[in-house]
C-alpha cells in the first residue's frame, strides 16, 4: 500500500482517485533489465565503461509513469500498461545502454571522444549564456549536469557521455536525436571526412542543451511532464535560438522545437525569466511561483489529454497548444481558475484586452515569424530543419490570436502556429484591424515585418510585404 504522504498518491486523488504503483516496482525492474542488457554487451565484447552506468528514472516522468501504468491496470487495459512498461523499462533503456556503453562506431566517436572545448564553440557559448543567466537568477548550486560554473563543468566533462550521465534523463533515457538513423548519419559524415569534434558540435549541442535544460535528475518537476519540455524548449531558444531556427545554410535546429517553445516562451512572459529558471532548477517550489489554482488546473489539463488519446509519449496535443496558452494568460489577466475541469480548461476563452503586455511580447512576434520559416526534412531517416522562405504567405488572425501558415508535407505534423501577444491583439483590434498577411521573399526581413505587426500598419520592400485586412 502507497504511503499516505507520497505526493504521486495525493495528485493521483486530484486527479480522480487514481491510484498510482509503487516506484519501487518500477526502479527495480528497470535496474534488472539494464543489468541484462550490459551483461549482453560485455558478452559480446561490446562495453567499454569501466563502471556500469546507475539507471534511474528521471523525476519528471516517475508520477505520470506511476499514474498511468496504475490506470491502465486497474481499468483492465493489460496491453496499455505492459506497453508503458516495456516502452520505458525496456525499449528506451536498451537504446540508452548502447549510446553511452557501446565501444563500435559511431558511438565510441560521438559518445566518447575526448572534448577539447576550444573547437566546440557552439556548445561552449550556449552553456556560458546558460551558466550566466543562472548567476543572474541567483541558482548557485551545482544543477546543469553537477556544475554550478562553465568552468567546473568543462573540468568535470571529457566526453558526450559524461555530460549526459549528468542530465535528467541521462541514466535512462536515449539522448534526444540520438536515434539509430540520427547516430547512423552523424557517423556517415564523420566517416566521410569530417571532423568528430565539430560533428558534436554541429549535430549533438542542440540536443544535448536540451536535456541539460531539464536540470538536475532528482528535482521536484512541474507536472505534467509536458510542461517540463515545455520550459526546456522556451528556455533552450533564449540561450541558443538556432535551437529553433538554424541561420545560414545550417540545418541542425530540432525537428518540432517550436511547438514545445512557444509555451515556453509565454511561460516565461508571464512568470518571468528569473523565476521560472529558478523553479526548474529546483532552487524555488513550483507551488510559489505558480500558486495552488494554476498548478492544480496545469495537472487536470496535462491529464486530461492524456486520458483523450492515452499516448505513450505524456506528450499528448502537443501540436495543439491553444489550450495551455489561454490557460497561462488567463492566469496572466487573474482569472480564477480554482475548480475548472479539464474539459472547461480546452475552450478557456479569454479578453485580450484584461491581459497586460510584458517586454517578451516582441521578441515572440519575431520567433513566431521565425517559425514559420522552419524547413523540416530527412536525410537517411534522421530529421535536418533549417531555415528558408515559406513558399505560402503566413497570416496573422487576430480572432484566435494566431500567426500561422499553411502545412508544407511531407514531415510536418501539422500546420505550424504560434501565438500574437493578446496586448497586441486587443490594440490592433481596436485600430480595426482584423488580421494580417505576410509574404517573406528573404528572411532577412523578419525583423522588419516584426515591427510592421507591432504598429499595425502595412509595409512593402525587398524582403516583402506586411497587409493588413480591416475588420
Amino acid at each position: 500500500m502507497s504511503d499516505v504522504s507520497d505526493p504521486v498518491v495525493e495528485l493521483g486523488a486530484q486527479l480522480g482517485g487514481v491510484v498510482p504503483i509503487e516506484a519501487a516496482g518500477l526502479e527495480q525492474e528497470l535496474r534488472d533489465f539494464v543489468a541484462g542488457a550490459i551483461a549482453d554487451c560485455a558478452e559480446l565484447s561490446d562495453w567499454s565503461l569501466d563502471e556500469e552506468p546507475q539507471p534511474t528514472i528521471a523525476a519528471s516522468v516517475m508520477p505520470m509513469l506511476r499514474l498511468t501504468i496504475g490506470l491502465e491496470a486497474a481499468a483492465g487495459d493489460t496491453v496499455r500498461a505492459d506497453t508503458l512498461r516495456r516502452h520505458y523499462l525496456h525499449w528506451m533503456p536498451a537504446l540508452w545502454v548502447e549510446q553511452v556503453g557501446s565501444r563500435r562506431f559511431p558511438f565510441d566517436a560521438l559518445f566518447h571522444t575526448p572534448l577539447d572545448w576550444e573547437r566546440l564553440p557552439r556548445l561552449r557559448g550556449a552553456l556560458q549564456r546558460l551558466f550566466g543567466l543562472l548567476a543572474q537568477a541567483g541558482v548557485t548550486g551545482p544543477v546543469v549536469a553537477g556544475a554550478a560554473s562553465f568552468e567546473a563543468f568543462a573540468a568535470s566533462h571529457t566526453t558526450v557521455a559524461s555530460i549526459y550521465d549528468g542530465c535528467h534523463f541521462g541514466r535512462w533515457m536515449p539522448l534526444l536525436y540520438g536515434y539509430p538513423a540520427d547516430l547512423a548519419s552523424y557517423g556517415a559524415e564523420i566517416t566521410a571526412g569530417a571532423d568528430p569534434l565539430e560533428v558534436i558540435d554541429r549535430r549533438i549541442t542542440a540536443p544535448l542543451l536540451h536535456d541539460l535544460l531539464h536540470f538536475s535528475p532528482g528535482r521536484r518537476c512541474i507536472f505534467p511532464p509536458y510542461l517540463d519540455e515545455c520550459i526546456a524548449g522556451g528556455l533552450g531558444v533564449i540561450v541558443l535560438p538556432s535551437l529553433a531556427w538554424p541561420e545560414g545554410d545550417d540545418d541542425h535546429g530540432l525537428m518540432g522545437a517550436s511547438w514545445f517553445a512557444q509555451v515556453g516562451m509565454v511561460m516565461v512572459a508571464v512568470l518571468g525569466l528569473e523565476p521560472l529558471l529558478r523553479a526548474q532548477a529546483g532552487a524555488l517550489p513550483w507551488s510559489e511561483l505558480l500558486g495552488e489554482p494554476l498548478a492544480a488546473a496545469c495537472a487536470r489539463l496535462g491529464w486530461g489529454r492524456y486520458l483523450a488519446d492515452h499516448a505513450v509519449h505524456f506528450l499528448s496535443g502537443n501540436t495543439r497548444p491553444d489550450a495551455w496558452l489561454s490557460l497561462l494568460y488567463a492566469h496572466a489577466a487573474g482569472v480564477d481558475l480554482t475548480g475548472l475541469d479539464a474539459d472547461t480548461l480546452e475552450g478557456l476563452d479569454v479578453d485580450p484586452a484584461s491581459v497586460p503586455s510584458t517586454p517578451l511580447d516582441r521578441d515572440l512576434v519575431e520567433a513566431g515569424l521565425r517559425s514559420m520559416c522552419v524547413e523540416t526534412t530527412q536525410l537517411q531517416g534522421s530529421y535536418r530543419v533549417r531555415t528558408a522562405v515559406p513558399p505560402v504567405p503566413i497570416t496573422v488572425d487576430l480572432a484566435d490570436w494566431t500567426l500561422r501558415r499553411a502545412r508544407l508535407p511531407p514531415h510536418e505534423p501539422a500546420a505550424p502556429t504560434w501565438p500574437f501577444p493578446p496586448a497586441l491583439v486587443a490594440l490592433h483590434r481596436a485600430a480595426g484591424h482584423a488580421a494580417a498577411e505576410v509574404v517573406l521573399t528573404d528572411v532577412a526581413g523578419i525583423a522588419d515585418a516584426t515591427d510592421a505587426l507591432l504598429d499595425g500598419r502595412d509595409a512593402a520592400a525587398a524582403w516583402g510585404h506586411v497587409r493588413w485586412r480591416p475588420a
